[in-house]
């Protein structure tokens, strides 16, 4: 398995909720797919190993969406420089009516947001790279 890596979570929401999410307050999730996009530069089989956990502490934004939605699909690739945010950029370019939820996940870069809602209705994939 990849050590250092980029990966993408794809994540449904079984029903509308509005959840805290830290810093970034009160955020109203509507039901559908969400995709989001994380790296780690070392442990990356023990950081999804986190994501999929119900039972951690809150520390990233993705954890309090985590505890309502369910991972459904993920990918990953090798991790290199810049890779993150050119990955989730491509993916938003590739869904239609998609929309950036502002500013969650993406507190180290210049990107609107590390996590796209995607829409409901149909099942959505993951793009690979």
């Amino acid at each position: 398995m990849i050590n250092s890596g980029v990966y993408q979570l794809l994540i449904e929401m079984p029903s509308a909720k509005r959840i805290k999410v830290g810093s970034l307050g009160m955020i109203k999730f509507e039901a559908g797919h969400y995709v989001y996009t994380g790296s780690a530069k070392n442990s990356l089989p023990r950081r999804l190993s986190r994501h999929f956990s119900r039972d951690k502490v809150k520390f990233w934004h993705i954890d309090y969406l985590l505890q309502f939605g369910e991972i459904i699909a993920y990918n990953m690739e090798q991790f290199s420089p810049g890779l993150e945010c050119r990955l989730n950029k491509m993916t938003r370019a590739r869904l239609p009516g998609s929309k950036y939820i502002s500013g969650f996940g993406s507190s180290d870069c210049n990107c609107p947001s590390h996590l796209i809602y995607a829409g409901s209705g149909k099942r959505h994939s993951l793009p690979s790279v």
